[in-house]
């Protein structure tokens, strides 16, 4: 557990990286509004940490295309939700001055914790 713990944040890390730069790199010197700025760069972030979560921090979950097709429609709809959650939270703290620089990471806070739980427990759960 200790290991894969320390792979998933490892994992995280380079996935909101991703996600991070993208954003403030959409926004700030490309100019995009903020929530095709935060959407584009989430979306890349997703791409990167599924294929870290599948085949590196949980390699041992099931395999074949089944389980890839099952896990992706999985991971899709939590990444909706994160999606919806990210841009709510993002948007009201901006209204309250507060930049996507700094709510991008409290945003961020809050989802790592919830989706290390339906990772281990429900989408990527090792096979027995």
């Amino acid at each position: 557990m200790k290991r894969k713990g320390s792979k998933y944040i490892l994992a995280g890390i380079v996935s909101w990286a991703a996600d991070y730069g993208g954003l403030l790199l959409l926004y700030y010197p490309g100019g995009l509004p903020l929530g095709v700025a935060t959407t584009v760069a989430f979306i890349f972030g997703l791409s990167v940490n599924f294929a870290l979560m599948k085949y590196w921090v949980f390699a041992r979950s099931r395999r074949g295309k089944q389980a890839v097709l099952s896990q992706g429609a999985q991971y899709i709809a939590l990444s909706l939700f994160n999606l919806l959650i990210t841009n709510v939270v993002i948007y009201a703290l901006s209204k309250h001055g507060i930049g996507p620089e700094i709510s991008k990471i409290l945003t961020t806070a809050m989802i790592v914790c919830w989706n290390f739980l339906i990772y281990r427990r429900v989408m990527f759960k090792e096979r027995i």
